[in-house]
């Protein structure tokens, strides 16, 4: 698929991808890893959706569903996506892996 960044418009970069197949692209900075670059950034981020992840993760139930959460790590063992639906999934979400 190649790499994709989002664009100051709409009409390129990862919007424009989503686009042609009928879905719409959110920006959520707040769900990014804060702990990036840090050893244990895995067990920090966990820490926080514990003591705030329904705060992070509400502007997700404001997205139409079906929704992707995507992020720009190579490798989605080193993402922290996965911690993120982990949690969702706790929260009784419905959860499916695309690798």
């Amino acid at each position: 698929m190649g790499t994709y960044i989002k664009a100051k418009t709409e009409d390129k970069g990862i919007q424009r991808l989503l686009a042609e197949g009928g879905t719409e692209y959110f920006s959520l900075v707040e769900l990014g890893n804060k702990f990036l670059g840090q050893e244990d950034w895995r067990e920090q981020y966990r820490e926080l959706l514990d003591k705030d992840g329904d705060l992070l993760t509400e502007p997700l139930l404001h997205i139409p569903t079906p929704f992707c959460l995507m992020c720009a790590e190579k490798s989605s063992a080193k993402c922290h996506r996965r911690e993120i639906s982990d949690y969702l999934a706790k929260k009784g979400h419905e959860v499916e892996h695309i690798e």
